[in-house]
């Protein structure tokens, strides 16, 4: 397994951001003599540092705070991991100029413990709960591994959600839909939407993520929604649910039947 990035660190975020730098523009306007556009030259500067600054504010506190199963925590990743999709870097390329040794060696290690973390989840999932309750069900305590399995993702995002060549943002897609699956068992269907939307926003090509978001709106009555997805779940990737087709038509029935379901 290749190693990757670690993006978490601002600085070097902001310099792969921020191209050419900050101070390029002010040169060019010295050099031109002109003072009045010196003065606005440099106050869009300004404005580029404070917005360069404020993007590096939220992904390093997405990447250095522990994750939850909030809807909030799931809208944040779903921003980052729509942000830098779709990928425009070979994982090679990226390991070469962007880490250092030590850190190839803890992006790897990072990989294998997301994978792991992902497969005792998945375990969890199906394995009944030693004392169960409604507050320590299988759900619960798979979920927790997922978060984990996120947490060790995002010590490398710029691995993870920037290089193409591996299958890191798919593995990202898939601890997000069982996140998701988590949360619908426990009968909250906004937070399975919330984290299905992450998934999709992970790998948009995986039809999995379509269908399992078209089942959370139609728990909560959003059947165009639904319906829309299932069409996208179709047109994915990986192995198409041979059932959508038929949601598909109890979903525009549905839909006939009742013209003012629309929100």
């Amino acid at each position: 397994m290749p190693p990757k990035k670690k993006a978490s660190n601002p600085k070097k975020k902001g310099k792969q951001k921020g191209g050419g730098g900050g101070g390029s523009r002010p040169s060019k306007a010295e050099n031109s003599g002109g003072g009045a556009n010196e003065v606005s030259t440099a106050a869009a500067d300004e404005d580029v540092i404070t917005h360069l600054s404020s993007a590096e504010e939220n992904v390093t506190k997405l990447t250095l705070t522990k994750p939850t199963i909030s809807i909030e925590c799931a809208n944040a990743f779903t921003s980052l991991f729509a942000a830098d999709y779709p990928p425009k870097i070979t994982i090679r390329l990226y390991v070469k100029n962007h880490l250092s040794k030590k850190e190839r060696t803890l992006a790897d290690k990072a990989y294998e413990e997301c994978s792991m973390n992902f497969n005792k989840g998945i375990a969890q999932f199906h394995k009944m709960s030693e004392n169960p309750s409604p507050e320590n069900s299988r759900w619960h305590i798979a979920q927790v591994a997922f978060l984990d399995a996120i947490e060790s993702a995002m010590r490398f995002p710029g691995v993870f959600l920037k290089t193409t060549g591996m299958d890191h943002r798919h593995l990202l897609c898939k601890v997000c839909l069982s996140l998701g699956q988590c949360r619908n068992k426990l009968l909250d269907a906004k937070g399975g939407i919330a984290w299905s939307r992450a998934a999709i926003a992970a790998d948009p090509n995986y039809s999995n993520g379509y269908s399992q978001l078209s089942i959370g709106l139609q728990h909560t009555e959003k059947f165009e929604e639904a319906i829309e997805n299932c069409k996208k779940a179709l047109k994915g990737e990986g192995e198409i649910n041979p059932a959508i087709p038929l949601r598909i038509e109890r979903l525009e029935r549905i839909v006939n039947a009742k013209p003012n379901s629309r929100e």
